[in-house]
């Protein structure tokens, strides 16, 4: 077990396109992303992000393997607000299906960054 919480294995499942071994793969590569954007992100001089009401605590509670990468989980966020593809919304406001989307964008995005590096 990757002790990832049910909806965010469900919606790694359905980004790998169902393929477990690629959803498994998917959620512990979420960590590695996370430090190499944070390397990025510092060379880049990318401000700090702001606060996500909750959401990056969510993240991290959804998939421990994130545990101790709460920063970088909050400017992993913040990159995708700017870019619009999440709007900036309280965790306890959001319905279920807000709440997958946010592990869905953020998930598709490590899967996008993975098949760039291939």
């Amino acid at each position: 077990t990757l002790g990832a919480s049910e909806p965010y294995a469900e919606v790694a499942l359905d980004v790998a396109s169902g393929v477990l071994d690629e959803a498994a793969a998917l959620v512990l590569e979420h960590q590695a992303y996370l430090s190499e954007r944070l390397r990025a992100d510092a060379a880049a001089g990318t401000p700090p992000a702001a606060p996500t009401l909750g959401v990056a605590e969510a993240v991290v509670q959804a998939n421990p393997n994130l545990e101790g990468s709460e920063m970088s989980v909050r400017r992993h966020l913040a990159r995708l607000h700017r870019s619009g593809r999440l709007s900036r919304m309280s965790w306890n406001s959001m319905t279920a299906e807000q709440r997958s989307q946010v592990f869905r964008v953020m998930l598709e995005d490590v899967a996008e960054n993975g098949r760039r590096a291939r």
